[in-house]
């Protein structure tokens, strides 16, 4: 009875690599979800100020603030799969898709919700 060969043990440098490539992926998402945070906080509070006019009913003010929220939340959780596609490499066109159609849907959410407002606003003639 033969019994099936043991496949090679892994080398010390290649369980090194993986940790490196865990590791980055960790800190890449640590830092994306960092600077995601700081883009929300400054966003909402330049979204806060945008109507010091007065010009925008505050349900549409309120609706832009509420849409570039969802953008935002849609963009810090892109940094997820990306980081993720660092070190699951059986995985990394799924994730890296996923990263990129929540980046874009993310930015594309806030790109409308801020030209819907400012149209609004050009549409009271203030051109806020």
């Amino acid at each position: 009875m033969n019994t099936p060969a043991l496949p090679p043990e892994p080398h010390a440098s290649n369980l090194v690599a993986s940790t490196l490539q865990v590791t980055g992926g960790i800190v890449f998402i640590v830092i994306w979800l960092t600077v995601a945070a700081a883009w929300a906080v400054l966003s909402l509070m330049g979204g806060l100020m945008a109507n010091d006019s007065g010009a925008v009913s505050s349900d549409k003010h309120g609706m832009m603030l509420a849409w570039m929220l969802v953008g935002e939340i849609l963009v810090a959780l892109a940094g997820i799969p990306a980081g993720l596609a660092f070190f699951l490499s059986g995985h990394r066109s799924l994730l890296l898709w996923s990263f990129a159609g929540l980046l874009v849907a993310g930015l594309a959410i806030q790109g409308w919700a801020l030209w819907s407002f400012f149209s609004a606003a050009r549409e009271a003639g203030t051109g806020a």
